[in-house]
Parts: structure tokens; C-alpha cells; sequence
């Protein structure tokens, strides 16, 4: 809101400028001085340029967030291929003893995973209440002390293992976010994080799901920031080659976008081994999106990345975020994969074990508490 009256107010300015300009223009034809129209032109040029830097600007500059240093709390997509899936059993959210940790060490965005198909159990059905119940305690509690939450279906732009676009019509999308919209429209400090690294489809696709959620999301009368996921499992490295790029082309009445690429360190980029390819890879791969979205006039929030805990991964993980930090015009903030309830001994969790902190946590606590 911040962002819109500024850029409304400069609009204003603008067209009482231009008008007065013309006005003067004139008057000058029936002897009127040269100085004050000059000056007057002078106003007008400057009142346009930062009128035009002002309506390109996207993301959080709107709502004036602080930096996001955030961790997904993914235990509630857990027990995906399970059905029913029943909560406490394959799958829990986490509880106020996480959130308190996080927030302690200085952490204030979570990124919740949730699964579309527990919180509207029937396609263009009524959302859950038991499962937003749920939810809701984690929501409201966070957000209570404070804190953000990025809500992420975390379903990889698929329903019940239907695929949004062939077996899933695309608009059965913008119906769930239109409801979880309307039920969470009155708490800023939540974000809506469309969906979780959508793959092997057409990037067209990705862009009109997407643009049909951020549509119902404002017809709801939300104005929360819209986090907005690429194609082939979003990742940094290859947003671009992708496609991904047209996203930027998405229309929202809010200007208030920021884009989602995640980036894992390993050999394939997948996440799924704990040790880095480089000490510098985390780097490299961050660098064409970053250029793009400078060039785009866009913000950027690193919405998962992770390393286990060992060298080559703990100087990689620092200088990408060293690097993010530095460049805080593009980058808006970051999210580690990942933390909370019965993660155990899996190699990127920074969830503490038998009350010790993780090693990895080391390497963030000094990128915490800056912007």
C-alpha cells in the first residue's frame, strides 16, 4: 500500500504538472517569463522518471517487509502416498516449541508445507476445518509473535496425482487459493506461495495457473503478498532455459509479486545428496536469475535450499547468501530446507537434536539479524 499511494501520488503530480506546463506554454505566447517554465519542464521530467521507476517496482517493497530469513517447516506434506493420511500419525504441523526455537535464533519467516488434497479433500469442494484447524494453530500462533508464513501447497501442480492442466483443470487452482484467500485476507504477515515446484509441463501453463490464482486471490479481497513458483521444480539454475521468465508477463492489481526459485547445492541440483559440488556452486547457480530479475524489476525469495553438514557446503551456503544479502534490491529473502518435527537424522535438517543446535545453523546465524 505503501508502493500504490506513492505511485498514485506521483500519477497526480504528474498529470497537475503536465497540465500547468501546458498552461504556461500559453500563457508564454501573451508575454509570461521564461524562468518559471523552465523550471516548471524541469519538475515535469522529474516527476515523470520517478513516476516510471515507481510503477516498475514489484514485491515486498509494497508492504515494507524486513528481510525474509526463513526455514520450511515441511512436516505437514509428510505421508503424501497415503491415504487416508491421518494427521499425528503420517503427517503434523509444527507446534509452538519450534517456532520458538526458530524465532530465537533469530529466523522470522516459515514456509508450511501443506497438501491440497487434506485442506479441500474434494476438487472445488469447502475447504477442511479440521485440517485448517490445524493450520491455523501453527498460522496464528507465528504470526501472533510476530513472525511470517509462506502457506505452500506443496503438491508439484498436482491433484490427488493428477496433473494441473491435462487431468486437473487449471481453474480448480484458483478455487482452492480463492477460499484459503478469503479465510486468510485479514493476516498480512501470511504470504500464498501458489505452488510448489511445478515440472515437466508446459511453462504456459505454469503462467496461466498461476495468473488465475493470483486472480481469485484478489477477487477475494486479499492484498498478501503472492509468492510465485517457476517451472521444472523452479530451480534457479535453469529458470530461464525453462521458460520461467515469462512469469514476469503475470498481471496483479497489487503489484505485489515476489518469484520463488529454489536452489539445492548437490551434483544434480536435486536435493537429494549431502554434499556440494563446489564451494562457490551455490553461487554460480543464483547468478542468471539474479540478473534477470534486476533487468525485470522484480524480488526474488530463495524458497528452499539446503547442504548436509560438511565442507565444500558450508562456503558454498555462505557466500550465496553473503551474495544475497549484498544484492537486497533482488533478493527479498531466503528459506533453508528444512526444520521442525520428525525430520530425525536427515542430513539438512537444522531441527535441534536431543537439544543440541545443528552444525549447519552455524552458517546462517550470522546472515540472521541483517537485513
Amino acid at each position: 500500500m505503501i508502493l500504490k499511494g506513492f505511485r498514485d501520488f506521483l500519477a497526480y503530480k504528474l498529470a497537475r504538472c503536465l497540465a500547468k506546463r501546458s498552461s504556461g506554454e500559453a500563457k508564454r505566447g501573451n508575454g509570461a517569463g521564461h524562468t518559471g517554465a523552465y523550471l516548471l519542464a524541469a519538475l515535469c521530467v522529474y516527476l515523470a522518471a520517478n513516476f516510471q521507476a515507481v510503477a516498475a517496482a514489484q514485491g515486498f517493497a509494497k508492504e515494507d517487509l524486513p528481510f525474509l530469513h526463513g526455514v520450511n517447516l515441511a512436516s505437514g506434506s509428510f505421508g503424501a502416498r497415503r491415504v487416508p493420511r491421518r494427521y499425528g500419525y503420517d503427517y503434523i504441523y509444527a507446534g509452538p516449541a519450534s517456532v520458538d526455537y526458530y524465532q530465537s535464533k533469530g529466523f522470522n519467516l516459515f514456509r508450511v508445507a501443506f497438501l491440497w488434497e487434506s485442506i479441500q479433500p474434494v476438487l472445488n469442494g469447502p475447504l477442511s476445518e479440521s485440517e485448517l484447524k490445524q493450520l491455523d494453530n501453527l498460522v496464528n500462533y507465528a504470526t501472533g509473535n510476530g513472525l511470517f508464513i509462506a502457506l505452500d501447497v506443496h503438491n508439484y501442480a498436482k491433484y490427488a496425482g493428477g496433473k494441473l492442466g491435462t487431468e486437473v483443470p487449471i481453474e480448480a487452482l484458483g478455487d482452492l487459493w480463492g477460499r484459503l484467500a478469503e479465510h486468510y485476507n485479514s493476516n498480512p504477515r501470511v504470504l500464498f506461495d501458489i505452488m510448489n515446484e511445478p515440472n515437466n509441463m508446459p511453462t504456459q501453463i505454469v503462467k496461466e495457473m498461476t495468473q488465475g490464482a493470483v486472480n481469485a486471490i484478489r477477487a477475494a479481497g486479499a492484498q498478501n503478498v503472492i509468492v510465485v513458483e517457476g517451472n521444472q521444480w523452479s530451480g534457479a539454475w535453469h529458470w530461464l532455459s525453462s521458460g520461467s521468465d515469462i512469469l514476469v508477463e503475470l498481471q496483479d492489481p497489487e503489484n505485489n509479486i515476489v518469484f520463488s526459485p529454489h536452489q539445492y547445492l548437490d551434483k544434480d541440483g536435486s536435493g537429494v545428496q549431502p554434499y556440494c559440488a563446489s564451494d562457490n556452486i551455490g553461487l554460480e547457480r543464483i547468478q542468471s536469475v539474479t540478473q534477470w530479475a534486476r533487468a525485470s524489476r522484480v524480488r526474488l525469495l530463495l524458497g528452499e535450499f539446503g547442504a548436509g553438514a560438511n565442507s565444500p557446503c558450508s562456503e558454498a551456503v555462505t557466500s550465496m547468501l553473503d551474495f544475497m544479502h549484498k544484492n537486497a534490491d533482488v533478493w527479498a529473502g531466503w528459506a533453508w530446507w528444512a526444520g521442525g518435527p520428525w525430520w530425525g537424522s536427515y542430513f539438512s535438517s537444522i531441527e535441534p537434536q536431543g537439544g543440541a543446535d545443528r552444525p549447519q545453523l552455524q552458517w546462517l546465524t550470522p546472515f540472521l539479524f541483517t537485513r
